[in-house]
């Protein structure tokens, strides 16, 4: 007789365990836009707010629907409340009014991007005039034997007497190398219609 006493008082124990594990895992969860989540049973939503159950002794309260972001129900379907991003009104645009451009190559550069253009150092001549002479002459200081030194004049050795020496800036074509400013080098331009 105590034996099945027992018996009777083990199977309530775990036949309330089970009810209760299962109270437990019937609850549905309110996740807040603020991030905080609510356990409690649903019991009505409507377009404006949702009406639940708390897990208390409270009979019911209602949430405003704007401040729950989704529902996890007790069986794992998600009903999420985020609301939509707005869409930016758009602007009817008339085709005329729209400038039509299109890219062409670059006639000042050819589509190369740079052009030649007249040396700044010898403006387009080639050659310079020589600093290292007057009139292609210099003057040494020479020095004889038992005779008085004195100064003689000799053709300058960087221009050999020409007065003219090569500029090292064009290689004496009187042209460089510059990025074409029509196009900033790209060798296309942009042109409306």
């Amino acid at each position: 007789m105590v034996a099945k006493m027992l018996f009777s008082i083990l199977i309530s124990f775990f036949c309330f365990e089970i009810c209760a594990q299962e109270s437990k895992n019937s609850w549905d969860v309110i996740l807040k836009t603020d991030d905080t989540s609510i356990q409690c049973k649903i019991i009505k939503v409507t377009d404006d707010n949702i009406e639940y159950k708390p897990n208390s002794k409270k009979p019911f309260l209602i949430i405003p629907r704007s401040d729950v972001k989704s529902i996890i129900y007790s069986d794992g379907a998600v009903v999420s409340f985020e609301k939509p991003k707005k869409v930016e009104q758009v602007q009817e645009i008339n085709l005329k009014d729209v400038p039509q451009v299109r890219e062409e190559i670059c006639r000042n550069c050819r589509g190369s991007g740079t052009v030649r253009e007249t040396c700044s150092t010898c403006n387009g001549r080639g050659k310079l005039h020589c600093t290292n002479c007057k009139n292609g002459k210099v003057l040494n200081w020479v020095i004889r034997y038992k005779k008085r030194a004195k100064f003689e004049e000799a053709d300058c050795s960087k221009c050999n007497g020409t007065t003219q020496i090569s500029c090292e800036e064009c290689n004496q074509t009187g042209l460089v190398t510059a990025t074409c400013r029509a196009c900033s080098g790209s060798g296309k331009v942009t042109v409306s219609k």
